[in-house]
């Protein structure tokens, strides 16, 4: 009976175990930004408590296993000998657990973890976590192996079984949702499979290219190139980040379609399905991504049944996960699979079986092996496609061009240099050069191989160099025998790129691809293209050759997109009072919401501000989005310190931006609604100090007359061409009339772009 009871412990020990492992992981990742940041409580729990018992049974089947031997094979006598083999199971869960609990205080206190490690210190975290695993394993033995008491009431382990098991089901239950996967009808007819290359460069501006126009002749192999493929003169990026940008391509989807705000980088449900890779496997297409571990990753983005290998690894995802995944429990899968990949890489570095890479290192500090990762890529890229029976979907991503430091190959326009500063123009140009050999290489090769008028290769980038969204990127498709060669001079984007490579296989677009084929002509000249920097909240809309942004404090910026070679009239371009609506009902459509910042300091630009909310931004303006004012100390009969903006609107007080309302008691009517007229004072006295005052008003309006308190700074606008009023005729400026959050942030970005 007692050895009876010994198995029943080791089963509570596991159970224990798995789940103080789970917590401890699931703990980490809501605290931290991730794919469940925006998920409901009742979300989060569920995966705690489905993961926890995914855990259990992947533990109890080989406890469950020796358990069985050891009851029918051995003999009596020999019984229980197997269960210290079991313990071995919750020992090692338990020994995972610690170590990367001291994996996470040391880099979080000392800056120094298992990923930092190197030489003799890898042998010695692995001799810690075997001194984890066998203390584990002692204090185990002491569990399991407790003096059997006489129990007078009803044995406690069924019930804990049974609540352990029902608590896994109905979060699972809870979790269970299929997904709309890809419309495999479509696929039948497709007839021709060429290979279907996508080589891209990190962070290329097209104003760099000589491909483009550039002084320097930066990319003579491309030029050459353009002459027989179809070339986007003016491409834009929908992504500032590289994996927000890649993912975009990749999906024929916006960003803000498939990503909440300040979110991970990751996709759930038919997100993680519909995709072209996926088309394009369906059709028996082999699927390589050759890119940057963590950033341009399709495992790490979840994009299930995509590729077959993915920066040197095959599919991650096996079939209980692909399954899985399939009806609702990507969320599950995918906190799993996070989860032992945690723990994998450190066993495997401190092991040394296989180095641990830190993500952040490899696109801060990568520059003095560049050139080497990039040539491998491109010799990898040539071998799969000439040793391939089978038609190949790749997608590479080089880093070369990344910097902010270079490392050329040749040194052409730095030739004789030292990078003394980031992002030296002419290392820049050099990195550039070097992309437009690699992509001479993968012709030349094509061509050798014969495989060349059987394969689309796609030239793009994913944003512009220091991951600005606003002005042109290369965009170039070479398609068998030359087809389709030429230029296509509206503006494009990249989600358009997925929709070509469709069409030109015949293969219906499916309705959730939000690009459009650039092989059925020129896209409308008034298309409003949209890109996302999700980390910092900002949208930047291009209209023809116009761009304006939207960035998180609720500043509107504008300017003209260099070199657009389709520029419009301007009559038929968005004016920057017309702007605000437009992009609020993009940001409404996706549910797209600001993030990381006072609620106060965000601006809807159909809504009237409070003057409490011009104090917030008046502020940001003069000190810096990162300000924080000084403690209130009640100085407003109607701002109390407990007012979330107190210190604002004090700060806005002591400044003299903003007067009082009344004297007697001192009040500032926080609540109030801020007028044209109001507006003008506020912002010259921002800008120039509180002691500022204009000249004196001369009668410019009509509906402002010069005894009006108003006017002498409603007048300084328009002498200034911040504002020509509301109606020309007769000229008035109609200063009662409340500002709304649009207005306020074209003048005050007028007045702050002025010297």
């Amino acid at each position: 009976m007692q050895k009876q009871n010994s198995w029943k412990n080791l089963v509570v020990f596991l159970i224990a175990s798995s789940f103080a492992y789970i917590f401890m992981e699931w703990l980490f990742l809501t605290t931290m930004p991730s794919y469940m940041s925006e998920m409901s409580l009742l979300s989060k729990l569920e995966i705690m408590f489905a993961a926890g018992g995914f855990l259990v049974c992947a533990g109890i089947a080989p406890i469950a296993l020796l358990g069985l031997i050891d009851l029918v094979v051995l003999k009596s006598e020999k019984r229980g000998t197997l269960l210290y083999a079991a313990l071995l199971v919750p020992a090692a869960i338990v020994s995972s657990l610690l170590l990367l609990l001291v994996d996470n205080f040391t880099y979080t206190v000392f800056k120094f973890g298992i990923v930092d490690s190197t030489g003799l210190w890898r042998g010695l975290y692995a001799l810690g976590f075997l001194a984890l695993w066998a203390y584990s394993f002692r204090r185990g033995i002491g569990f399991v192996s407790r003096p059997v008491q006489p129990r007078k009431h009803i044995d406690p382990f069924p019930a804990f079984v049974t609540a352990v098991v029902l608590l896994t089901g109905v979060s699972l239950l809870g979790q269970y949702q299929p997904v709309s996967m890809i419309d495999l009808a479509s696929l039948e007819n497709v007839k021709e499979r060429p290979n279907i290359l996508i080589i891209g460069s990190d962070g290329v501006n097209a104003a760099n290219m000589s491909l483009y126009g550039y002084e320097r002749d930066t990319t003579p192999n491309l030029t050459k190139l353009a002459q027989i493929s179809l070339v986007a003169q003016n491409a834009f990026t929908n992504g500032g980040e590289s994996s927000f940008s890649v993912v975009s391509i990749l999906t024929g989807k916006l960003p803000s379609r498939v990503y909440a705000a300040g979110a991970s980088q990751v996709l759930m449900g038919e997100d993680s399905y519909q995709h072209l890779p996926g088309i394009l496997k369906e059709l028996g297409y082999y699927s390589v991504e050759i890119g940057v571990p963590h950033y341009v990753d399709a495992y790490d983005s979840n994009l299930q049944g995509a590729f077959d290998e993915v920066n040197n690894r095959s599919n991650k995802a096996g079939f209980l996960f692909q399954v899985g995944t399939k009806y609702g429990f990507g969320s599950i899968t995918f906190f799993l699979e996070t989860a032992s990949e945690r723990i994998s890489s450190r066993l495997l570095h401190i092991f040394f079986i296989q180095r641990m890479e830190n993500p952040y290192k490899i696109v801060t500090e990568h520059s003095a092996s560049i050139f080497g990762d990039d040539q491998a890529k491109i010799d990898q890229l040539v071998g799969l496609v000439s040793s391939t029976d089978e038609p190949v979907f790749m997608h590479l991503h080089l880093m070369g061009t990344h910097g902010g430091l270079f490392a050329p190959k040749d040194q052409i326009y730095s030739k004789g240099q030292e990078q003394s500063s980031m992002w030296m123009t002419d290392f820049y140009d050099d990195a550039i050069r070097d992309f437009d050999i690699y992509v001479q290489e993968v012709f030349d090769a094509l061509s050798a191989s014969g495989e060349l008028e059987h394969t689309i290769v796609v030239i793009y980038t994913d944003h512009n160099m220091l991951h600005e969204t606003n002005q042109r990127i290369p965009l170039m498709i070479h398609f068998p025998g030359g087809e389709h060669a030429g230029v296509i001079h509206n503006s494009v984007q990249n989600i358009d790129i997925a929709p070509t490579i469709l069409d030109y296989l015949d293969i219906p677009q499916p309705e959730w691809m939000a690009g459009t084929s650039l092989l059925r002509g020129e896209p409308p000249v008034d298309r409003l293209i949209y890109s996302s920097n999700l980390s910092d909240f900002a949208v930047t809309m291009v209209d023809c050759n116009r761009w304006f942004r939207f960035d998180r404090r609720g500043f509107w910026y504008t300017g003209d997109v260099e070199q657009h070679t389709a520029p419009c009239a301007s009559q038929s371009v968005f004016s920057l009072n017309d702007v605000p609506a437009e992009v609020l009902g993009y940001l409404n459509e996706y549910e797209f919401t600001p993030n990381d910042k006072p609620e106060a300091a965000y601006l809807s630009p159909l809504i009237t501000p409070t003057l409490s909310q011009v104090a917030v931004l008046l502020l940001q303006t003069k000190y810096g989005s990162e300000y924080l004012p000084p403690a209130p100390v009640g100085l407003f009969a109607d701002v109390p310190v407990s007012h979330p903006l107190a210190g604002w609107i004090e700060q806005s007080y002591r400044d003299g931006i903003v007067g009082s309302c009344a004297e007697s008691p001192l009040s500032y009517c926080p609540d109030s609604l801020v007028t044209r007229g109001q507006i003008a004072e506020y912002l010259l006295k921002t800008k120039y100090g509180g002691e500022y005052v204009p000249s004196p008003a001369t009668g410019i309006f009509t509906d402002v007359p010069v005894s009006s308190p108003n006017a002498a700074w409603v007048e300084e606008l328009y002498r200034r061409k911040i504002t020509g009023g509301c109606i020309a005729e007769p000229l008035s400026y109609c200063p009662d009339v409340d500002i709304n959050g649009g207005q306020f942030t074209v003048f005050l970005s007028m007045v702050f772009s002025q010297p």
